[in-house]
C-alpha cells in the first residue's frame, strides 16, 4: 500500500511540474533562469574617427599591478586622451595584474584582462576618454559608460556620472571586468 501511495504522488508531482515546464515555455515572459537585459532599449558605441596609425596599432595598452589597497591604470595619448580604472581598497582579494586596452579607431571599447568580479560593495571607477569620437552635442549630453553582456549580445548601461564635455570624458562604477564603451540611446530612442 505504501509502495502504492509513493507512485500516485510522484506521478501527480511528475503532471504538476511538467504542466509548469510546459505553461512556461509556452508563455511570453522569458525564464527568471534566462539572462534578462537591464531595459528594452537598444544602446551604441561612440565611435572614433580613423586616424592614420601604422597597420597593427589599433589598441593602446597598459599594465599594472593592483593590489587589495587598491590603485589606478591608465591608457591614452594625447589624440584619444586618457582613459582611467581607479580600483578602491578592499575591491579585489589579492594582488592582481592587470592589462588594460584602448582602441584607437572605430568603436571607443576599453577592455581588461583577468576576467574578475571586484568584491561586494567595492565598484571599481572607469573613466572612458571619448576624445575623437564624433558626438553630437545633443548625444553628448546622455553619455553613460556602458558594457557589452556576451550572454545577450548587447550593449547594457552601466551606473554613470553625467558626461565632462569639456574634458571629453564619462566615468561609471564597474562590478566586474567586461568590455567597455561610452555611449547612448540610438536617435529616436532605439529598441
Amino acid at each position: 500500500m505504501l509502495h502504492r501511495n509513493l507512485r500516485v504522488h510522484a506521478a501527480a508531482w511528475t503532471i504538476a511540474l511538467a504542466s509548469v515546464w510546459l505553461i512556461a515555455g509556452c508563455s511570453e515572459t522569458p525564464s527568471p533562469l534566462e539572462p534578462q537585459s537591464s531595459s528594452s532599449k537598444k544602446y551604441v558605441p561612440l565611435a572614433r574617427t580613423t586616424r592614420a596609425k601604422p597597420a597593427g596599432s589599433e589598441w593602446l595598452e597598459a599594465k599594472a599591478t593592483i593590489g587589495v589597497s587598491g590603485g589606478a591604470i591608465q591608457v591614452g595619448d594625447v589624440e584619444i586622451g586618457t582613459s582611467r580604472l581607479t580600483v578602491p581598497a578592499g575591491a579585489l582579494s589579492a594582488v592582481t595584474k592587470i592589462t588594460m586596452r584602448v582602441s584607437t579607431s572605430g568603436p571607443v571599447i576599453v577592455k581588461f584582462s583577468p576576467h574578475l568580479t571586484f568584491n561586494r560593495g567595492k565598484p571599481a571607477t572607469l573613466a572612458i576618454s571619448y576624445r575623437g569620437a564624433q558626438v553630437d552635442d545633443d548625444v553628448e549630453q546622455n553619455l553613460s559608460v556602458l558594457y557589452y553582456n556576451e550572454a545577450l549580445g548587447e550593449w547594457e548601461l552601466v551606473p554613470s556620472a553625467p558626461p565632462d564635455p569639456e574634458n571629453d570624458v564619462v566615468a561609471g562604477s564597474l562590478l566586474h571586468f567586461s568590455e567597455y564603451a561610452p555611449g547612448s540611446e540610438p536617435r529616436g530612442g532605439g529598441g
